[in-house]
C-alpha cells in the first residue's frame, strides 16, 4: 500500500538522518486546500524533538515534515487531533508531488480521528501533518499506538528528517 525506504539515496548515496521532524509555521488559515503551503509566508523553522502538540494561534497554520521509522513489523494507529482542519499523510502520498486533500490518511476537522496501517520494522516512511487554525485558540496532537509500542505522542526514536533532501 505504501512504499517505503531502507536508506533513501540522495546523489547515488545513502541519506544522513536526524532524529526529530521539521514543523514549518505559517502567517494564514490552511482550510486543507494543499496548496495554501506554496504561498502561504513562512514564519518559522523549528525541530520538534518528541510530541507534535502545540497551542496554535489565531490564524496560523504548521506543516510538519519528515520520515517515520517503524520499529515494528505490525499494524499502527496514527491519531490526529486538530482545531481546526487537519490533514496527515504517511508513506508515498506524502511524498512532495504526491500529496492532495483526496488522497490524505486521515483527514479532521476539530475532533480526533484514528487511521490504521501495516508497517515494516526499519522502514522509513514519508511523513507529512498539515494543519491550519482560523479565528480564536486551536491545538494539534498526534499520537501512535501498536500493540508492541503501546500508545504514545512521544515520537523520539520514531521520526527522523533527512537534510539532504530538504525533509522528504
Amino acid at each position: 500500500m505504501f512504499s517505503s525506504f531502507q536508506a533513501p539515496l540522495v546523489g547515488g548515496r545513502s541519506a544522513a538522518f536526524q532524529q526529530c521532524l521539521y514543523k514549518n509555521t505559517y502567517t494564514g488559515y490552511f482550510d486543507g486546500n494543499t496548496t495554501f503551503f506554496t504561498t502561504a509566508s513562512l514564519t518559522a523553522t523549528t525541530k520538534v524533538i518528541g510530541t507534535i502538540s502545540a497551542s496554535i494561534p489565531a490564524n496560523t497554520s504548521h506543516q510538519v515534515l519528515g520520515w517515520f521509522k517503524s520499529p515494528y513489523t505490525e499494524t499502527f494507529k496514527f491519531s490526529m487531533t486538530t482545531d481546526d482542519k487537519g490533514l496527515f499523510w504517511i508513506g508515498t502520498n506524502a511524498e512532495n508531488g504526491n500529496f492532495n486533500a483526496g488522497n490524505a490518511f486521515i483527514t479532521t476537522n476539530v475532533s480526533t480521528v484514528t487511521g490504521s496501517v501495516s508497517l515494516t520494522a526499519g522502514q522509513y516512511y514519508a511523513f507529512r501533518y498539515q494543519v491550519g487554525n482560523g479565528p480564536g485558540p486551536g491545538g494539534m496532537t498526534l499520537s501512535v499506538s501498536s500493540s508492541q509500542l503501546g500508545s504514545t505522542q512521544d515520537l523520539r526514536g520514531l521520526s527522523f528528517f533527512n537534510p539532504n533532501t530538504n525533509s522528504i
